[in-house]
């Protein structure tokens, strides 16, 4: 019988125990987005995430263009060989 109440007893003050728990969890919550927008967090977060972004931006521009510029060069060059090899194979030139 003395584990029934206190089962009965420790149940009871879990339920209590959580509903305060998370009342308080709510309070500091509150607080603290309130706090941040004093602050200017909010704001200030905001605008480092739109620098971040512009920055993404221009960083994808300029990889895209200097390698469309590396990979146009490269296949210059390679074209350039092959017409090279060809030339030397048409005139009889060619290494074997």
């Amino acid at each position: 019988m003395k584990w029934v109440w206190m089962s009965v007893g420790f149940g009871a003050g879990f339920v209590l125990g959580t509903r305060v728990g998370q009342e308080r969890f709510d309070r500091v919550v509150h607080w603290s987005k309130r706090a941040a927008d004093d602050v200017g967090l909010t704001s200030a977060s905001e605008r480092v995430m739109d620098s971040a972004r512009s920055a993404g931006a221009d960083l994808h521009d300029v990889a895209t263009a200097r390698s469309e510029a590396a990979l146009g060069h490269a296949a210059d060059t390679i074209v350039e060989r092959i017409d090279s090899v060809g030339e030397a194979v048409r005139t009889g030139q060619a290494e074997t």
